[in-house]
């Protein structure tokens, strides 16, 4: 699967994006290199409309078939929409995760801390050293056996 990564995003190390939207407000999504190996969502939990939330903290969660992923906000602010959509269809987040899969939308406290995301360049650079770093540990497995 190829994985695709849009330019005009910022990324977190935790594989979250994060777009810009007018007036200080943000979309905010799940890259394919977290979903790209997920099987079946059993379910997905965000935060409610109105809730507050902090860069670095947790925003919500997703229980798939392989376990439960933790979703770490990349930004702080006040949540402005969910995506009840992709609440009630889980395929989204695996088919089109960077337009009708976003997760929640948010009104940006302060809008200076995108600037400690990363650029599409430099989260390709992290995205190959994980995928380095996953090669090494698979090569060390098959050599233990």
């Amino acid at each position: 699967m190829r994985i695709k990564r849009p330019k005009d995003l910022y990324y977190s190390e935790s594989h979250l994006w994060v777009k810009l939207e007018e007036k200080n407000e943000a979309s905010i999504g799940v890259t394919d290199y977290l979903v790209r190996n997920m099987e079946t969502t059993i379910s997905i939990k965000l935060p409610k409309v109105k809730s507050e939330i902090e860069q670095d903290a947790f925003l919500g969660e997703i229980e798939t078939d392989d376990g439960l992923a933790t979703f770490i906000s990349p930004v702080s602010g006040k949540i402005t929409a969910v995506n009840n959509e992709l609440l009630k269809n889980h395929y989204l987040l695996l088919e089109d995760n960077y337009d009708e899969g976003w997760l929640v939308k948010v009104k940006l406290s302060d809008p200076t801390e995108v600037e400690s995301l990363i650029s599409y360049d430099e989260y390709n650079e992290f995205i190959e050293s994980e995928l380095e770093e996953l090669d090494e540990v698979e090569d060390e497995e098959e050599a233990i056996e």
